[in-house]
């Protein structure tokens, strides 16, 4: 047991560290310069030497491999770098979105788990027995449909189709409605097959 959590555990460390790494190289790679974007508007009236000074202060005119070392050790210490475009630590936009994006994880794991529910047991319905094959192909469907996808369509359907939901300065809880089935369609696919394949034993 506790070989295969350390495996599990070592594991988690290797994807973080690739995930980081990753996201390191697609920012070097893009076309773009954050601090010249930034700081070179003309409105600004900043000069060249004064733009190389903030670039400077920013550790933008180090070497990549500088910059990659800098930025690794200082997550790892917690300090997730100065956000160029919003002026702020990136600490402080985490922590202010912190909360919705907890909310957005809990309402959308609570509807997953009923819309699994509700799948397994209507699949198990006598008076739905003619149903039951689309009932229990619906958790893989679920897991095929791109999420992003799902989110189009969801806007497009409910927002522009039905106008139910809009997309111009919505309510908090109404800006929340189709994340939240965004988020909960996929995740209800494991646990609708867990609780299918549940009952299939208890059945049998």
């Amino acid at each position: 047991m506790r070989h295969y959590l350390l495996q599990r555990a070592g594991l988690g460390v290797l994807v973080l560290w690739a995930a980081f790494t990753l996201s390191f190289v697609l920012l070097q790679v893009l076309p773009g310069d954050a601090v010249l974007i930034k700081f070179q508007n003309p409105d600004l009236g900043l000069s060249p030497q004064q733009i190389a000074e903030m670039r400077q202060a920013y550790g933008a005119d180090s070497p990549l491999w500088q910059q990659y070392l800098h930025t690794l050790v200082a997550m790892l210490h917690g300090d997730f770098g100065y956000s160029v475009q919003a002026g702020v630590p990136v600490s402080e936009l985490l922590t202010s979105n912190l909360p919705g994006t907890l909310r957005l994880a809990l309402c959308g794991f609570l509807l997953a788990t009923l819309l699994a529910f509700v799948l397994a047991t209507l699949s198990r319905l006598p008076a739905l027995r003619g149903l039951r094959n689309l009932l229990q192909s619906l958790p893989a469907l679920f897991i095929s449909v791109p999420t992003f996808w799902l989110g189009i369509a969801l806007i497009q359907l409910f927002s522009f189709q039905l106008r139910w939901i809009p997309v111009i300065n919505p309510s908090p809880w109404q800006g929340l409605i189709l994340p939240i089935i965004t988020v909960a369609v996929p995740i209800s696919a494991p646990l609708a097959q867990i609780l299918l394949r549940s009952i299939d034993e208890v059945s049998t």
